[in-house]
């Protein structure tokens, strides 16, 4: 039914569907693979909201608030504030990214109506290229046994850390001890200024003494050592009996080589403490509530490692992936996550988001997965989470569990690695520590969990002597019937990609598509790309994938595909997933200044309960019908 509606309108109207640049799997990565039950918890009365650039000065227009009246309809709004204010236009910073954070604003209402039912009724004016809830992230901490310290002050030794033998930290180390003049930014509750294991690492603002004056004009009053972005000041020492945030930069971070305490995987590196919490607040637990602004901060305070240990499942959001991209391709940031403590497949954000490196955790014995970690086909690698040794509050010691603590071993790692190769980009340095995991699928225990780990546990060592390895990833994809890029039953795809290679030539690449759905049945699922050359893109467009949709009566169909990538000559072997949809219900056609929504029931505009379905038709963002039909 759909498609006679797109070729009668095709004929008719003179549409065009081949303009569409973003392949589903691109467009829309929320969480419709693993839905499960748990859902991020959001702050209550605020919306987030990205305004189009056309209409940039809305809210400086007097009496804006008619213009959206009939969405406000019981809503009363009590502030609008700039959520970066000291954002600078993205045409002004001359990057190629696109994402301008000058235009995203904080509103905060009283009133009755939901916080999603607003997001949807403001996101119809038009005005807004999305508005979404603040989520509220939660700290990734999961305490075991508790440790004192020993008096014979030897506990920063083999026998204690034994994560550090485990990742190749003690033979990384031999190569590389780390630059001061690399950053390691920790997000979270807040560092101990009182502690000696982080006084000797903190990257002091020599720019920006504590004067009551903001000496380096940047926005904040004496950030001479961190911020407190939660609180607003500048004073990021943790609250009592909030100690997450002093174990994980102490797993990155601790200082090294000083007879004293335990060992961070940066060694030399330093550490930038920015909190994230409020220091007050005991409505949400434990509350992360200035994160994303906190990653923001530490990227434009020259941070190259961001680590976040912390987030939420099923909770992606617009707002949030345009932060990441912006801070990694604006910054060059490489941003390390802690893959979540569902004990379940879960997208769980920041982790999941494109661009950032999301880390699994495994246990202290034989690298089989933590009990309780998360795992999906979004982890990019794991390492230890179980029996870490980490620092406590009161310059004590003692022994945590949780992915919060694997990440961090993974951002000193970034660490070293981007002191070794400063010429490498972020995405490299990524790609770098991932490829040289060592493969842990194969491990009795982790067998459910194959390619769901990541390449598999963290090898400092490898990361800083690899020579030969590859990075393959795909980066854009072209799926297309005969009529065009929406694919129903019955259709002969053929599949075209763009390779990316982020490291070391290849010399005798195959790519292998694959598909364990039985609505799919592979024609040709091979690909010889033979050489690509680093930071070198190559196209299979005279080799392309080919296979056929059988044919099945259910619409809106989610497939994941699976990209194989083998190199013998060089010993690479690695895999990538990606998700498409097929048989949709509607389509949504977007040409110069129309967009109309077609439905697989006739209707044209909006369709479903409540107009849940499609963006109506729009002119010139003006909407101009909600509803019609063909007779």
């Amino acid at each position: 039914m759909i498609r006679n509606i797109l070729i009668i309108l095709l004929l008719s109207f003179g549409f065009v569907v081949y303009g569409q640049k973003t392949p589903y799997y691109k467009e829309k990565r929320k969480s419709e693979t693993f839905p499960g039950t748990l859902r991020a918890q959001v702050m209550d009365n605020t919306i987030i909201v990205k305004l189009k650039q056309e209409h940039r000065d809305f809210f400086n227009t007097p009496g804006y608030t008619k213009s959206i009246q009939q969405a406000l309809a019981g809503v009363s709004i009590k502030t609008v504030e700039k959520m970066f204010p000291n954002s600078t236009p993205t045409a002004a910073l001359n990057k190629s990214s696109a994402v301008d954070l000058t235009l995203v604003y904080k509103i905060n209402y009283t009133g009755s109506i939901s916080v999603e039912a607003l997001a949807e009724k403001l996101e119809e004016t038009g005005y807004f290229e999305y508005a979404e809830a603040q989520v509220v992230e939660s700290l990734l901490y999961m305490p075991n046994d508790t440790l004192s310290v020993p008096d014979d002050d030897n506990y920063a030794g083999k026998a204690t850390q034994n994560h550090l033998i485990r990742i190749k930290a003690f033979e990384a180390w031999d190569i590389e001890q780390g630059d001061t003049n690399v950053v390691i930014g920790v997000i979270d509750t807040g560092t101990d200024f009182n502690n000696p294991e982080f006084t000797e690492n903190i990257k002091y603002n020599y720019a920006d003494p504590i004067n009551g004056i903001d000496d380096d004009g940047d926005g904040y009053i004496d950030n001479f050592h961190g911020y407190d972005l939660a609180d607003k000041d500048n004073n990021p020492q943790h609250t009592p009996n909030k100690d997450h945030g002093l174990s994980v930069a102490g797993c990155s971070s601790a200082a090294t080589d000083n007879i004293t305490g335990i060992a961070g995987t940066g060694f030399k590196c330093k550490y930038l403490p920015v909190k994230g919490s409020r220091t007050a607040d005991s409505i949400y637990d434990p509350p992360i509530v200035a994160g994303y602004e906190g990653i923001v901060y530490a990227a434009r305070q020259g941070c190259k490692v961001i680590v976040c240990s912390w987030g939420s499942p099923n909770s992606y959001s617009k707002l949030n992936q345009d932060i990441i991209n912006y801070v990694v391709e604006t910054y060059d940031v490489v941003i390390v996550a802690a893959a979540g403590n569902t004990h379940g497949e879960y997208d769980f954000y920041p982790a999941s988001y494109d661009n950032v490196i999301s880390v699994a955790a495994t246990i202290d014995t034989n690298d089989t997965k933590w009990n309780n970690s998360s795992y999906s086909h979004k982890v990019d690698l794991s390492a230890q989470g179980k029996r870490i040794l980490a620092i406590g509050q009161n310059n004590t010691y003692k022994y945590v569990a949780g992915t919060s603590f694997s990440a961090p071993l993974v951002a000193g790692a970034a660490g070293l690695v981007r002191s070794k190769y400063p010429h490498l980009n972020a995405l490299q340095v990524a790609e770098l520590l991932r490829v040289t995991a060592d493969n842990i699928d194969t491990v009795p225990g982790n067998e459910p969990y194959k390619e769901k780990l990541g390449k598999g546990r963290l090898n400092m060592y490898k990361a800083l002597t690899d020579t030969i390895s590859p990075a393959i990833r795909m980066t854009k994809s072209d799926l297309r019937s005969d009529v065009g890029i929406h694919i129903f039953p019955g259709d002969t795809v053929k599949a075209y990609f763009d390779f990316l290679n982020y490291l070391h030539p290849t010399q005798n690449l195959e790519v292998v598509l694959s598909c364990s759905s039985p609505l799919i049945t592979m024609i040709d699922s091979t690909a010889n790309l033979g050489t690509i050359n680093t930071l070198e893109t190559k196209v299979n467009t005279d080799d392309p994938f080919v296979f056929y949709v059988n044919p099945t009566g259910s619409k809106d169909i989610t497939l994941k595909f699976r990209l194989g990538y083998s190199d013998p000559d060089k010993n690479y072997t690695d895999y990538q997933y990606f998700y498409y949809k097929i048989n949709p219900s509607y389509i949504n056609i977007d040409t110069n200044k129309v967009k109309l929504s077609i439905t697989s029931n006739g209707r044209l505009g909006f369709g479903g309960p409540e107009y849940s379905i499609g963006e109506g038709l729009v002119y010139k963002n003006k909407m101009l019908l909600y509803e019609a039909g063909l007779m």
